[in-house]
């Protein structure tokens, strides 16, 4: 009998927390945070730390899975400096955790253009191409008002030929619902 009540209990529980996921309905989003960009190989000698900010918006077609695109900016300034801009589109999954709160993940493709503007007086030169991203992080959703995530999201910017060049960009969400 214990044993009937702790999985009745169980279930009630899980249906629940499914009941608190995200909203249904459409979205816009604008983030700020820091980026870190690295290359991997060490080829193009990128590495340092910058201010990030995106826009976008988003779908969520049920409280489980949605639909984002947005157009990220991620700036380095070092003896080399490097901006990035990669074009994202990508699907989000969100598992409820308690009222309000939802872990969030993304995978996605970008089209990432990367401005290189070298030494000064060297001149600069750009470069682009398709690449990846994924993102983890933490949704904060009240009934009313906007919605809060802070997260990672993680750019591949490979698109130069022999680099390994990414971008870890952490960073506060504000998302707007409509």
């Amino acid at each position: 009998m214990a044993n009937k009540n702790l999985i009745a209990a169980t279930l009630m529980m899980v249906v629940s927390m499914c009941a608190m996921a995200a909203e249904q309905g459409g979205y816009g989003t604008y983030s700020m945070g820091i980026a870190t960009v690295d290359d991997a190989k060490g080829n193009s000698g990128i590495s340092g730390t910058g201010l990030g900010l995106s826009v976008g918006g988003g779908y969520n077609y049920n409280k489980y899975v949605g639909a984002e695109v947005g157009l990220n900016l991620l700036g380095v300034v070092g003896w080399q400096q490097v901006m990035a801009m990669p074009i994202s589109v990508s699907v989000l999954g969100y598992l409820p955790i308690v009222d309000g709160i939802n872990a969030v993940g993304k995978y996605g493709v970008a089209n990432t253009t990367m401005y290189y503007s070298g030494a000064a007086n060297s001149g600069g030169y750009t470069l682009s191409g398709m690449t990846s991203l994924w993102g983890v992080g933490v949704d904060f959703a009240p009934k009313d008002g906007p919605s809060y995530r802070f997260g990672v999201d993680h750019f591949d910017l490979s698109v130069a030929p022999g680099t390994s060049v990414s971008s870890n960009y952490f960073n506060i969400t504000a998302v707007e619902r409509f």
